[in-house]
């Protein structure tokens, strides 16, 4: 499918399972390095990785400088080691367990992660996670 629907010539399936939710996939192919595909269609690729990383996290935390940061959907779990250092606590929830364990294993070695006292993961939906500020809060 990857080499003939995608045009990718040489491409190879590293890493391939049905999810509750999706078919998570790990493609390689000459020239493009990794690629995430969820459903058959493209999420990310190894090049991508920065570009996202820098426009969805790093740029605002730099700005910013959160105490408390929370990325919702960063499966691959690429943005957790610099968006750590730069806040006190960082959580990240991620719906599907498929795709961390996917980006454990393709996209961010899990060994450092392991290290990093001042952030969780939560396996849960990110829009029941969310609560509206209190009208006291504002």
């Amino acid at each position: 499918m990857y080499r003939h629907k995608h045009r990718l010539p040489g491409a190879q399936v590293l890493w391939s399972v049905d999810s509750p939710y999706q078919r998570v996939e790990v493609v390689t192919a000459p020239g493009r390095g990794r690629m995430l595909y969820l459903d058959g269609l493209r999420d990310l690729d190894d090049r991508d990785l920065g570009a996202l990383n820098h426009y969805l996290a790093r740029a605002p935390a730099t700005l910013v400088r959160p105490r408390n940061a929370l990325l919702i959907g960063n499966g691959t779990l690429s943005m957790v080691p610099e968006l750590s250092a730069m806040s006190d606590h960082l959580t990240t929830v991620e719906l599907d367990a498929a795709v961390v364990d996917a980006g454990a294993r393709f996209f961010t070695p899990g060994e450092p992660l392991a290290r990093l006292a001042n952030w969780r993961l939560v396996l849960a939906d990110g829009k029941q996670c969310w609560r509206p500020p209190s009208a006291a809060s504002t």
